[in-house]
């Protein structure tokens, strides 16, 4: 009994430097190579080396150095060179507007009762004409996309074709002078006719 009491101490230790052994073992194999292999330098981020485009990758340096130069570019646009724009003027020309639909127009003058009328006069009634119809029109825009502009315009409208001036008198009772004079206009024919805008 006295034997076992004089071993016990020294198998306690024996045990203890067995398993502060075992866990320094599990606990080194446990970390990151780069972190137990001092050898191996930690590459600072902050390296000149790592900013040279060439550096990035050597297998494809190409486009990793396309890639870096846009970062270092404004607003990430490339740095090279974009090509001069030609000069000249820009000219665009239509085919085929001889066969153009022609649609069928329409212009008639209607009858329209017109009322002329004076202070303290007796007014007067006749039967005037008024145009009235569908006439065609064409626009061909141009192609530059700034303005919308017409390359070739053609606008017809239904308007007077023959007219005349009429003189109408009105009575005016009771007034001097005791009558007047107005002139009209009255529309005899309508057509369409082509007008610029």
């Amino acid at each position: 009994m006295t034997m076992i009491l004089n071993t016990f101490p020294l198998t306690l230790i024996a045990v203890l430097v067995l398993i502060i052994f075992s866990l320094s073992l599990f606990y080194t194999n446990s970390l990151p190579n780069n972190i137990s292999d001092r050898k191996t330098p930690v590459p600072n981020t902050f390296d000149t080396k790592i900013s040279d485009p060439k550096y990035i990758n050597q297998k494809n340096p190409k486009i990793f150095e396309d890639a870096f130069n846009m970062l270092k570019t404004r607003k990430g646009h490339n740095h090279k060179r974009t090509h001069k724009k030609r000069k000249g003027k820009f000219q665009v020309s239509f085919e085929g507007t001889s066969s153009l639909p022609q649609y069928e127009t329409i212009c008639k003058a209607e009858d329209i009762n017109v009322k002329v009328s004076f202070k303290n006069c007796i007014s007067q009634e006749l039967i005037s004409k008024y145009c009235h119809g569908t006439c065609s029109s064409i626009f061909i825009p141009q192609m530059r996309p700034h303005k919308m502009k017409a390359s070739f315009q053609s606008v017809s409208s239904c308007v007077p074709d023959d007219h005349q001036i009429i003189k109408i008198r009105l009575e005016c009772p009771n007034q001097v002078p005791d009558h007047v004079y107005r002139k009209i206009v009255k529309i005899n024919s309508c057509s369409c006719k082509q007008f610029f805008p």
